[in-house]
C-alpha cells in the first residue's frame, strides 16, 4: 500500500489498527505532506507512541495538529508530556503547555520538572493554576503569608529555585528537613 489520502480515508473507514502501520512505513510522504491528512486522536496517539517516528518528527506532527484534539485527550496530553522529558527544546504553545501542566496522568515530579523547563512560557496566572493542581504542601505557596515546607527533593529545589526567580515568593530556606517557602506577607 502506498500512503495518499485515499488509501488513508479508506484505512481509517474500515481498519484503522492498520493506519498506524502504513503511517510509519510511509513516514516520509507523510511528514512531506501532513497539511493533506487530517490526524484524529487515535492517530496522534500512535504516532507519539510509536518508534518509528523520531523525537522531531513526533514535535513537527503535534505542532501540525488541531490544538483541541490534542487538548481533548488526556493520554495525548500525557505521551506529549513525556516527550518534553526526554526533550526539553520540544516545542508546544503556550495553551497546550499549560494544558499539560494542569494534566493528572502525569506524576507530580513529571509536571514540576516541564514546569521548570518550559516556565518561561507560563505567566504568574497559570503558574497560580498549576500550584493549586498539585494540592498540599504545593497550594500553600499560592497564599501570602504561608509558609510550606516542600520535601527535599532535585525537582523541589529546582521549582522553588524558580519561584524566587520569578519574585513569586519572598526567599526560600534549603533545611535538613525540606524547602522552607516563604511566601509575601499579608497585606
Amino acid at each position: 500500500l502506498r500512503l495518499n489520502i485515499e488509501t488513508f480515508k479508506r484505512l481509517k473507514e474500515f481498519e484503522t489498527s492498520i493506519v498506524i502501520l502504513l503511517l510509519e512505513k510511509q513516514k516520509a510522504t507523510l511528514m512531506q505532506e501532513l497539511d493533506n491528512y487530517k490526524l484524529d486522536t487515535t492517530d496522534i496517539t500512535a504516532v507519539l507512541k510509536s518508534n518509528a517516528f523520531s523525537g522531531t518528527e513526533k514535535n513537527v506532527i503535534v505542532e501540525k495538529s488541531e490544538e483541541s484534539i490534542l487538548i481533548s485527550s488526556g493520554e495525548i496530553l500525557e505521551l506529549i508530556g513525556l516527550q518534553i522529558l526526554k526533550d526539553k527544546n520540544f516545542r508546544v504553545t503556550n495553551t497546550l503547555l499549560q494544558s499539560i501542566l494542569l494534566n493528572l496522568n502525569l506524576s507530580k515530579e513529571q509536571r514540576i520538572r516541564i514546569f521548570v523547563w518550559k516556565q518561561s512560557q507560563v505567566s504568574d496566572q497559570e503558574l497560580t493554576q498549576f500550584l493549586d493542581s498539585l494540592d498540599a504542601p504545593y497550594t500553600d505557596i499560592i497564599v501570602n503569608g504561608k509558609r510550606p515546607m516542600l520535601p527535599k527533593t532535585e525537582y523541589n529545589m529546582l521549582l522553588a529555585q524558580q519561584l524566587l526567580n520569578r519574585k513569586y515568593v519572598s526567599s526560600i530556606d534549603n533545611k535538613e528537613s525540606g524547602i522552607r517557602i516563604n511566601t509575601f506577607s499579608k497585606e
